[in-house]
């Protein structure tokens, strides 16, 4: 049976051991794409390339940092596309390449939508309590055989665009006289049940998505009849619901009427007004500017200013209850089905080529902010935790390390906490750490921020011959940011300034032609120098990208990137906090009075992060903060139960990526524990 059936004893004796403690627990952002055309791209011979060069559709999403797909499910379709053979040829191809599959039911043999809402031909003919009990049997048949493929699903969608009811005229709500709400709501009650009675190893978490406007009504009235799902969603397109203010109020609406998480479930903008083939397209130059947005002219530029609008109403909904955005085909380029009307909507070119909006979607997805860092979607396990507990346990401190590349760049994340007097806190880059040969010693440029020239001439690990240092130095508030390119001909640029804890990362005031954008705060109050000394409940610090094209080595060129980072007093003074961590026998904090050699320490002071693709998805919390409320109370047992029930990832607290009881003694030891 699914996990749910395990825990049915476990919630007195969890709740008994709840205790209180700061740190914020993890749901990862839904980033996906429907790619339900994929094997329709393989079969017209479509390549498409990114700045890697040619690669699969799969790859290029996982690699531009999306998490999930989602694939829609027709029961009989007429072409060999859609039906369950081909979505699961699909879903294993888009597994392997590290994605979560989100299955997407429409419970017909074509386009379910508001408008339409057909009965499989196979079915058209049976009564209702047939039609019922057919709906729980495919529901569960499906599940399982995704079971016995191996293939796990993480979402499930009971139907598609359903504010009209679905499975016509049985499950039609409107359509004569007084809404019908009553047989709708049996078929959904159905179709759930078998999710819930599939005989799978993870329960999948349950999406309703209705469609489109206002939808407040559709959650008021299955809330009040007692619908169980996970997740609401809507569909948005400007040219069917109106402009970003209607996605905004749309959000708010089912925010107010429900309190699960909800998200953009469909959504897709033009990033031209011409077309690629032989079709004129849906949405052409007639459409501008009254069905689009007059903000965003229908470009590669203005496509992906769009979707970081959306994003950005999607953060907006209150109580971080935004979860996700799905862009609706980005693949349909032109070859892809026969002189298509969509080709223009796609994130690829005509020729296939991905646009600005694919990465810069996924990027709007995490926003570089300083807090959650660890916890964003960005980011996998610390690529180095803190074991020396600091000096001054509120200032001066590093507690974890987070490395991934995605996005068009590299992302950084440091947990911890940096002194507001100056003190400078400094991160070592070498970005082919496999080419560096025999020993290295750091030759800084003149004219560096205080306290920084102290590690001019520090003989460096074997190994590690870093090719650009970014130094951050607080005072009064704000945070300075230098770049300092190492090498043949070193220099140092001034990128600009922040504010410390307003959640923003542009730089003002410096020259920085890249883009790099930092983001600093200083909130965290429970990281290595707690009570607890757990280097893992920390969850603000810095957060970095730095664009590709910063960066003088391609990193894609590299299997690895080598890093240091340490934390300087504006003295001169070296403190203890460095990460990796100083070996234990390294007294600190200490003044420099000559180089510092590295090689004298034991061990290596200096990590290699694999910059592959499995390192770049987020697991599960190490404290028992699950609600995400700042505190660790009964609730919160009542929340891992209900996640751990719905096959959340947040709940792997054991890490070992399965949801079993050993989950659920973990989860009680670390309440009991109080770390």
């Amino acid at each position: 049976m699914a996990t749910r059936a395990l825990l049915s004893w476990s919630i007195t004796a969890v709740a008994a051991a709840s205790s209180s403690a700061d740190g914020p627990g993890l749901i990862e952002p839904i980033v996906s794409a429907d790619v339900s055309s994929l094997n329709r791209a393989h079969d017209g011979g479509i390549t498409f390339t990114t700045f890697r060069g040619p690669v699969s559709l799969a790859d290029a999403l996982a690699d531009a940092g999306y998490n999930t797909v989602r694939l829609r499910l027709w029961v009989d379709p007429i072409e060999p596309y859609t039906g369950l053979a081909d979505v699961l040829d699909v879903a294993a191809e888009c597994h392997d390449a590290g994605l979560d599959i989100w299955l997407n039911f429409h419970y017909s043999d074509t386009w379910a939508d508001p408008g339409q809402q057909t009965k499989p031909a196979a079915w058209a003919d049976l009564g209702f309590p047939a039609l019922n009990e057919q709906l729980y049997n495919y529901t569960r048949a499906v599940l399982e055989t995704f079971e016995a493929s191996s293939i796990p699903l993480t979402h499930v969608q009971l139907g598609n665009e359903i504010q009209n009811g679905m499975l016509w005229p049985d499950g039609q709500i409107f359509g004569g006289g007084s809404p019908q709400w009553a047989p709708f709501i049996e078929l959904v009650a159905s179709a759930r049940q078998a999710v819930d009675d599939a005989e799978i190893a993870q329960t999948p978490l349950v999406i309703v998505h209705p469609g489109g406007d206002s939808l407040g009504f559709f959650f008021d009235e299955i809330e009040s009849r007692g619908v169980d799902y996970d997740i609401a969603g809507l569909s948005y397109y400007s040219w069917f619901h109106g402009q970003l203010d209607v996605l905004e109020s749309g959000l708010g609406a089912m925010a107010g009427a429900t309190a699960k998480p909800v998200m953009v479930a469909e959504t897709a903008y033009p990033w031209t007004l011409g077309f690629g083939d032989s079709r004129g397209n849906r949405i052409g130059p007639s459409n501008w500017p009254d069905d689009l947005i007059s903000s965003y002219f229908p470009s590669p530029n203005g496509q992906a200013e769009y979707l970081e609008a959306v994003w950005d109403r999607v953060h907006a909904v209150g109580d971080d209850r935004g979860l996700g955005v799905s862009y609706w085909e980005p693949a349909q380029v032109p070859g892809i089905v026969e002189d298509s009307s969509r080709e223009n909507l796609a994130l690829f070119d005509f020729n296939a080529v991905a646009q600005p909006g694919l990465e810069r979607y996924a990027a709007a997805a995490t926003p570089i902010d300083g807090r959650h860092v660890g916890q964003d979607a960005a980011y996998a396990q610390p690529v180095a935790e803190q074991a020396r507990v600091p000096a001054s346990p509120l200032v001066d401190q590093l507690d974890a390390l987070f490395l991934t590349q995605r996005s068009g760049g590299l992302h950084i994340g440091i947990t911890g906490n940096l002194e507001d007097r100056g003190g400078a806190l400094v991160v070592l880059l070498d970005l082919d750490p496999q080419g560096t040969q025999g020993q290295q010693v750091l030759d800084l440029p003149a004219g560096l921020p205080a306290g920084i020239p102290i590690l001019d001439d520090m003989v460096l690990d074997p190994g590690f011959k870093p090719d650009l240092a970014l130094a951050f130095n607080t005072w009064n508030g704000t945070m300075f940011v230098d770049r300092i390119d190492l090498g043949p001909s070193t220099q140092t640029t001034f990128l600009g300034s922040v504010v410390v804890g307003a959640g923003e990362s542009a730089l003002i005031n410096g020259t920085n032609p890249h883009g790099i954008v930092v983001a600093h705060d200083n909130g965290n109050t429970a990281g290595i120098g707690s009570s607890c000394g757990a280097p893992a409940s920390a969850t603000t610090g810095l957060e970095v990208f730095i664009p590709r094209g910063a960066l003088a080595s391609p990193l894609d060129q590299h299997a690895g990137i080598g890093v240091l980072t340490l934390i300087l007093k504006r003295e001169g003074v070296m403190t203890d906090q460095w990460l990796p961590p100083l070996p234990s026998n390294v007294t600190a904090p200490f003044a420099v009075s000559s180089a510092i050699d590295l090689t004298t320490f034991p061990g290596t002071q200096h990590t290699v992060f694999d910059l592959s693709p499995a390192n770049r998805r987020a697991q599960a919390v190490a404290d028992a903060d699950v609600n995400d409320d700042g505190v660790r109370t009964a609730d919160d047992v009542v929340t891992f139960l209900e996640y751990f029930n719905a096959g959340r990832p947040v709940t792997d607290v054991t890490g070992d990526g399965q949801l079993d009881v050993f989950d659920v003694a973990a989860f009680s030891s670390l309440l009991a524990g109080g770390c």
